[in-house]
């Protein structure tokens, strides 16, 4: 049950981070939550306001002026957040393939978990990190988790 839970961690933190996007300033708790995260959930429920969702990946550089948010500053682009911003970020497709491939990399790590412990365990960390910053999962960086996960069906390939 727990390996299955595993693997739907992603779908979980997607919906959470939705969740709180747009519920920002409706609930007392995502109010303390947001401030636990510098501020992050104002910015990703500005951006789920200004943006549409869209089936292929867009550009979300937005010049606003934070000033009305608080600062005194502008930014370009979305403060981070993988799963609130990527759908956004990415569009539905390819953010869709992008939590399809984390999920069946977990599931087949988790098939031979022992022998995994440590990857697995990696693997789990990036994703909850991912919740407040892009630089885990994103893959216009430099991260391990994605070459790991396009190693693996090279290996697949390889091996058949």
């Amino acid at each position: 049950m727990s390996r299955f839970l595993i693997v739907l961690l992603p779908i979980f933190l997607t919906i959470f981070s939705l969740f709180l996007s747009l519920n920002y300033g409706k609930k007392e708790w995502i109010n303390i939550f947001n401030e636990n995260l510098s501020g992050r959930v104002q910015y990703w429920n500005y951006f789920w306001h200004r943006f549409s969702v869209s089936l292929l990946p867009q550009s979300l550089t937005d010049y606003f002026n934070m000033y009305d948010m608080g600062v005194i500053s502008t930014a370009q682009y979305p403060i981070d957040g993988f799963y609130s911003l990527g759908i956004l970020k990415d569009g539905i497709i390819v953010f869709t393939l992008l939590i399809a491939l984390i999920m069946f990399t977990l599931l087949k790590l988790l098939r031979n978990f022992n022998k995994n412990k440590f990857i697995v365990i990696v693997i789990i960390s990036l994703l909850l990190f991912s919740l407040t910053e892009n630089i885990a999962l994103s893959y216009g960086y430099i991260c391990y988790l994605f070459p790991y996960i396009l190693g693996t069906f090279s290996r697949d390939a390889h091996n058949n």
